[in-house]
């Protein structure tokens, strides 16, 4: 038995049995599962009930590993009431009792995470079960420090069938990675080429009409529901950016109708919300692929760009909420600054008063109830980031009325979006995401040819001809 027996941690208050860790006192692989269920509470040993025999019958087989080789232990180690789940402050206390000396004592070289409540023991770089199952990365845990693979709970399989092949396929990549000793992506292009177009002769460079490109990867944004900039990429690694409206973006057009007539196929991720955009700037009869629809046919496969573009490339990209929440909550901090000043100027009721002998005294300064209410709403926004500012507005002010006057006064109440962040950050964005449903497809494509997980960068260099 590995780890320092230390007794109950202060939050198990309760009287059932401790289900310590279980396995080789030095052990290359970890497993931390929830908690107890009913048949390890009575015996006190982890993983022996339905869920035990499913993980060691199955899923370790799969990863080349016997029960007898692995340290088995659990987040918290006695049994919840009513065999809940634990809350988060249960889990963190009875692990951080328990783990530092399980650790240490086992000294792990892999750590396998299994279910949402293992994964949650790394608060400062949060896992993201649905995105991440199944792909090592490097953690530091309790004092601990190295790779940690986030796996779904082997439970999950026994109750939701749905989720059983990509569990199955995660611990099958597990054992491949634990024979190779180590984690490689598919392709990782850390070094990337993402400009915004100004020039003419900048879109000449990239769009160059003495090649012909098989492929060329289309994204569009747009702000408040007005088009934003249109983002192309015809080589991995690449993406150009150009705004609605400024000079270029005809000869753009122009460029990518004269290569869909040389055969040249766009690639769209989830199409519908491009193909108006290219619509009304008169691209024509050009044949397309959507790889958001491409995933969902490969049937374990996320649909979101993002989460694909972790799961097959390795690439962690900041999403939209992320690139967009800051800048567009500071534009809307402007504008209550701008409207409460207005509602304390023009709207505060001032009321005369005197003392008793008739002399006059300070008037009483009542303010509006607009102006409460806004400043109300600053004062949340600027205190709390979660704090969903433009609901609240809305809910807030629907009932008293003035913000029609407002924004006729200082313009609409700013919408989240992408005009109100930094020209960098929105060629990052836009750009990342042409160049990753370039990635996606090539990657996708060669998954039902079955050529397997290691497919060099140089191959990428195939979408191009002539």
């Amino acid at each position: 038995m590995g780890g320092e027996r230390r007794g109950r941690c202060p939050s198990c208050k309760g009287t059932n049995r401790i289900v310590y860790g279980d396995g080789p006192r030095t052990a290359r692989v970890m497993c931390i599962g929830e908690a107890p269920g009913q048949f390890e509470d009575r015996v006190g040993k982890p993983f022996i009930g339905p869920a035990g025999d499913e993980f060691n019958q199955n899923y370790l087989q799969l990863a080349g590993l016997h029960r007898d080789e692995v340290y088995v232990t659990n987040t918290r180690k006695c049994r919840p009431g009513l065999n809940r789940k634990p809350t988060t402050k249960e889990a963190w206390d009875c692990a951080s009792h328990h783990l530092p000396d399980e650790l240490a004592s086992v000294c792990p070289e892999i750590v396998v995470l299994m279910g949402a409540t293992a994964c949650g023991l790394i608060p400062d770089d949060p896992i993201d079960l649905e995105v991440e199952h199944g792909i090592p990365r490097p953690a530091a845990l309790f004092g601990w420090v190295g790779w940690v693979v986030p796996m779904y709970h082997p439970a999950l399989g026994l109750h939701n069938t749905s989720y059983m092949t990509e569990m199955l396929e995660d611990w099958e990549g597990l054992r491949e990675w634990l024979v190779d000793g180590g984690w490689r992506w598919a392709v990782d292009v850390r070094a990337h080429d993402y400009r915004l177009v100004e020039r003419e002769t900048d879109l000449r460079e990239y769009c160059r009409m003495d090649r012909s490109y098989q492929y060329c990867a289309v994204d569009t944004e747009t702000h408040d529901g007005m088009s934003y900039s249109i983002q192309i990429s015809h080589t991995v690694g690449t993406g150009r950016m150009v705004k609605i409206g400024h000079a270029v973006l005809g000869d753009l057009v122009w460029w990518m109708n004269e290569q869909i007539k040389d055969g040249m196929e766009l690639i769209l991720h989830n199409g519908p919300a491009d193909l108006p955009m290219l619509d009304r700037l008169y691209v024509r009869g050009f044949k397309w692929r959507d790889t958001m629809q491409e995933a969902y046919q490969m049937g374990n496969l996320p649909q979101s760009l993002k989460a694909l573009s972790y799961r097959l490339l390795g690439r962690r990209r900041r999403s939209w909420e992320e690139t967009v929440s800051g800048p567009s909550r500071e534009k809307v901090c402007e504008w209550l600054m701008n409207a409460i000043d207005h509602a304390a100027r023009h709207w505060t009721t001032k009321t005369e008063r005197r003392g008793k002998k008739g002399n006059r005294l300070k008037p009483k300064v009542t303010p509006s109830v607009m102006e409460v209410v806004l400043s109300s709403v600053l004062k949340h926004t600027l205190r709390n980031e979660t704090y969903d500012v433009w609901d609240k507005l809305q809910e807030r002010t629907e009932k008293i009325g003035g913000l029609e006057t407002l924004s006729e006064i200082f313009g609409p109440v700013p919408t989240k979006g992408i005009a109100h962040v930094s020209m960098k950050s929105a060629v990052e964005y836009g750009c990342s995401d042409a160049d990753d449903t370039l990635a996606v497809a090539i990657r996708l494509e060669e998954l039902r040819r079955g050529v397997g997980a290691d497919v060099r960068e140089e191959d990428f260099d195939a979408v191009r001809r002539g």
